[in-house]
C-alpha cells in the first residue's frame, strides 16, 4: 500500500514542525543550574508547560544522550540567568 503524495508532504510537514518547535523552544529556554554548571531546558509549571514537557520528551530525551543537555518542569531557585523568568 502506497500512500498519496499530498499525504507524505503533510506527514513531513508535521515531523519539520514538531521537530522545529523543540528546537526553538530549547535554544529559548534554556538556563544553567549554578550548582553542576550544566544547562537545562525549563519548561513552565503551568498546564501548557507540562503538555510540552510530555509531548518533546522523546524528543528531550535524544537531545540528552547526544548533548547531555537535561529537561525540567519549573525554575529551579539556583538557576542562573540574566533573562526575566518565563513562569508568572
Amino acid at each position: 500500500m502506497r500512500l498519496p503524495r499530498r499525504t507524505l508532504v503533510l506527514i513531513v510537514i508535521a515531523v519539520l514542525a514538531y521537530v522545529g518547535g523543540y528546537v526553538w523552544f530549547r535554544e529559548t529556554q534554556s538556563r544553567t543550574w549554578i550548582r553542576d554548571q550544566q544547562k537545562y531546558v525549563i519548561y513552565p509549571v503551568n498546564l501548557p508547560g507540562k503538555a510540552l514537557y510530555y509531548a518533546w520528551r522523546p524528543l528531550g530525551l535524544i537531545d540528552r544522550a547526544l548533548t547531555g543537555r537535561g529537561s525540567r518542569i519549573g525554575n529551579h531557585l539556583r538557576i542562573q540567568s540574566s533573562e526575566p523568568s518565563i513562569h508568572t
